[in-house]
């Protein structure tokens, strides 16, 4: 007797392949060309979450992929919550004073438009990852901030319903300026991804 299909099987595949497919039409559609200065704030981040665990004297974290970026996962144990905000937090900061460390160069006029693509990539970085979003260092923060002032249930449910609401405020902005405001398709594919991301972990969140 031939088995049942349900579709589970296309779903998975979908579910494999949507959030890699759409990073690399995101990347496409990237227009400045400065590729390089984006890998390099991404690398400086993640550098400072690296540092952190070493000041914490923590073993360094496994690195894995995500749809939309990197995923630092520790060896250890979970870490206390003034641990998990301190290695959440270094990653923007290292961004910021990134930034910081641009200025003078801004302001003596060399190499101006390098510097400023790079100081603004720097400054996206950080306030792209502080966002309350599940799995961003924002949504990490949150929780941790949360659970240790409350609880981890009710950190769940706040932190879990902030990164709901971010995601779709994100992507009604995309689609308003994508339609309305001829913007590139950018911010709308982001949150597509991010939408994609939220659906996964939440499987009925899309059901009828």
């Amino acid at each position: 007797m031939t088995p049942k299909t349900d579709g589970s099987l296309w779903r998975r595949l979908f579910s494999f392949l949507s959030l890699p497919i759409l990073s690399l039409l995101f990347l496409l559609c990237e227009p400045t060309g400065y590729a390089l200065f984006l890998l390099a704030a991404v690398a400086l981040h993640e550098t400072g979450h690296l540092f952190a665990f070493l000041v914490c004297g923590e073993p360094l974290p496994r690195f894995s992929g995500q749809g939309i970026g990197l995923l630092l996962t520790p060896r250890a144990p979970l870490l206390s919550y003034p641990k998990e905000i301190f290695v959440c937090a270094a990653g923007p900061a290292f961004n910021l004073l990134a930034a910081l460390a641009l200025l003078p160069a801004l302001q003596h006029g060399q190499a101006q438009d390098a510097n400023f693509c790079f100081l603004v990539l720097h400054l996206l970085t950080a306030l792209l990852n502080l966002l309350p979003i599940d799995g961003f260092d924002g949504g990490r923060i949150l929780y941790a901030l949360l659970a240790w002032l409350a609880g981890p249930r009710l950190a769940a449910f706040l932190s879990s319903a902030a990164s709901l609401l971010c995601v779709l405020f994100l992507y009604f902005s995309g689609i308003f300026l994508f339609f309305l405001a001829n913007s590139g398709p950018q911010l709308l594919l982001f949150s597509l991804l991010l939408l994609l991301a939220e659906a996964k972990r939440r499987p009925g969140l899309f059901s009828s």
